[in-house]
């Protein structure tokens, strides 16, 4: 009777837990219509245990009454190595079919409370089949560019002004100017919103302007820009509203022409109100 009692009350916690997720997590659960295995620790009934079916997740949970954190802690766990396990298999299918690969890397979430950074399992699986299918099939790497594109709008912000960046670097990879061109016009959109959430009025970022996500994103869309044409790049710097960023991107915008190394740093940082220090990487 008391199992019985602890297996509802289980049930009833991770239903609740899961229904705060985002809209790909709330997705797993349809696939699977019993819901979430949630299991006592019976040794003879691992069958039930979480699995994989036909590329799908599921998801098991062994129940031994831990406390609340304990559970939250295992379930992100099981969910971050079956998410993880799932990617590694997409992208060993890319190296012999990049096309069903992406095709298959659209089935990972989205994006994810559960996930570290902030990042997106689908978005970062389709930027390495990108990767790998650049040099051998071009035309595979521009599909998973392209979807890798569309599921931007669901990321942070910064998420998204990492990724941009990213994306154009490859389309430049790729020998397309024009598509390079589109992605750091879609970025100036990002860093606009990033510098408005930096000298919001009633909670800037209390960091050095120099380690600004927007500045760090404007600075690196200049640079991006640059090997497009300097024409172009000039029309970049144009647009930044900050003349102190603009400044120090004209400075990485001469360094480029001269072919000097670039000295941007890998992370920016935000500290609002809270407190809470908070590391963006480029």
């Amino acid at each position: 009777m008391n199992n019985r009692k602890e297996k509802h009350a289980a049930n009833q916690f991770f239903s609740s837990l899961l229904v705060r997720q985002d809209q790909e997590n709330k997705a797993l659960l349809q696939q699977f219509p019993g819901g979430y295995q949630l299991l006592v620790s019976d040794a003879q009934d691992t069958s039930k245990i979480s699995g994989e079916s036909s590329g799908n997740f599921s998801l098991g949970y062994q129940f031994g009454s831990p406390p609340p954190g304990m559970i939250s802690f295992q379930l992100r766990e099981q969910w971050m190595e079956q998410v993880s396990r799932r990617r590694e298999q997409v992208e060993k299918e890319a190296r012999t079919d990049p096309r069903q690969a992406t095709a298959d890397a659209l089935g990972l979430p989205a994006v994810s409370s559960l996930s570290p950074d902030g990042e997106s399992p689908r978005a970062e699986t389709l930027l390495t089949i990108g990767r790998m299918a650049a040099a051998g099939n071009p035309s595979a790497s521009r599909t998973a560019l392209e979807e890798l594109h569309k599921s931007l709008a669901d990321l942070s912000l910064a998420q998204q002004a990492r990724l941009i960046i990213t994306l154009g670097e490859m389309f430049l990879q790729l020998g397309d100017a024009e598509s390079g061109r589109e992605t750091v016009k879609d970025g100036l959109k990002t860093a606009e919103k990033l510098y408005a959430r930096d000298t919001d009025i009633a909670d800037p970022n209390q960091v050095i302007k120099a380690k600004w996500p927007s500045a760090n994103a404007w600075w690196r869309l200049v640079s991006l820009a640059t090997r497009i044409s300097p024409a172009f790049a000039l029309q970049v710097l144009a647009e930044i509203p900050d003349p102190e960023i603009a400044t120090l991107a004209k400075v990485e915008f001469a360094k480029n022409l001269l072919g000097s190394p670039s000295s941007l740093p890998m992370r920016a940082q935000e500290r609002h109100r809270d407190g809470a220090n908070r590391v963006v990487k480029f």
